[in-house]
């Protein structure tokens, strides 16, 4: 029998540049010149966060979205 294995999960540091809850994203700056969009498993996470948070996340590939699975406030 198969396993079927979880993608695996990335940890980011980065800054929130954007909060989109109508599109479910979160605009994370990775570096000065990389800003990546990147979608929320949780809703609650947008009243967690707000821009210039500095942010440590946990991002899974899910149905071929990165999407954030974990976020702490660093």
């Amino acid at each position: 029998m198969a396993t079927v294995r979880p993608p695996p999960i990335e940890k980011l540091h980065g800054i929130v540049e954007s909060v989109d809850e109508g599109n479910d994203t979160i605009r994370i700056r990775l570096s000065p010149d990389k800003t990546e969009p990147f979608q929320v498993q949780d809703g609650l996470l947008f009243n967690a966060v707000r821009f210039g948070d500095l942010v440590e996340i946990s991002v899974q590939d899910i149905s071929g979205a990165p999407t954030i699975v974990g976020l702490s406030k660093e």
